[in-house]
């Protein structure tokens, strides 16, 4: 199923949940959706991110241009659309598959976070492939962090909403966010450990 076939799949199903239609409709929607996003997420995507399209036999990948089967977009509509995709979905349903799935899809955009505090169009979890200097110390080259087609915003406001789902208080202070916004210009989030977020926050923390 390709990212735009999915996302149709979840605006639409995600209405018919939302207490807009009858119960069997309801029923229906929440099953058709829940079948698409577990393929989508067991099937399609790589350490809990994507491309834009995807051959039906998964053979090929591609986001502006061909990608590896090690690659993820970050640039919109790649991995940030597909996780914000899940929480609508998530929000919709109150099923935490949904949530689980866009935490994914934030902890492979922090695995690729860069130095510099922001992120480039791609990330590639070879060591070998097309890497650029990510803050976890795996990669190297390219520091230049990208705000040009949404890339670096896009990560930002799936990571902050990620966050803010998991129960996670925020409030301005300085933290890696920080980094990526050094006029001050978005919001500078510092993570507050609750016990629920554990997983997600030592995987954050690990990137400051």
């Amino acid at each position: 199923m390709s990212r735009t076939r999915l996302l149709a799949v979840v605006v639409t199903f995600c209405y018919a949940v939302s207490g807009n239609a009858d119960e069997q409709l309801r029923k229906d929607a929440s099953d058709a959706m829940k079948r698409a996003a577990t393929y989508y997420r067991t099937k399609v995507a790589t350490n809990g991110g994507y491309v834009y399209y995807y051959a039906l036999d998964l053979g090929q990948r591609w986001g502006e241009g061909e990608a590896s089967a090690t690659q993820i977009w970050v640039q919109p509509p790649g991995t940030p659309t597909v996780g914000m995709a899940y929480l609508k979905a998530f929000e919709a349903t109150g099923d935490r598959f949904y949530l689980d799935a866009a935490k994914d899809a934030a902890l492979a955009l922090v695995y690729g976070q860069l130095q510099s505090g922001g992120w480039t169009n791609s990330i590639d979890f070879n060591p070998r492939g097309k890497v650029a200097k990510y803050r976890n110390g795996k990669g190297g080259g390219r520091n230049h962090s990208a705000f040009d087609d949404g890339i670096t915003q896009a990560a930002l406001q799936l990571l902050m909403r990620a966050v803010s789902q998991r129960g996670v208080s925020a409030r301005l202070d300085r933290s890696g966010v920080e980094a990526a916004d050094p006029e001050g210009e978005l919001s500078r989030l510092r993570l507050e450990d609750r016990e629920e977020d554990q997983e997600l926050l030592g995987h954050v923390h690990a990137q400051r």
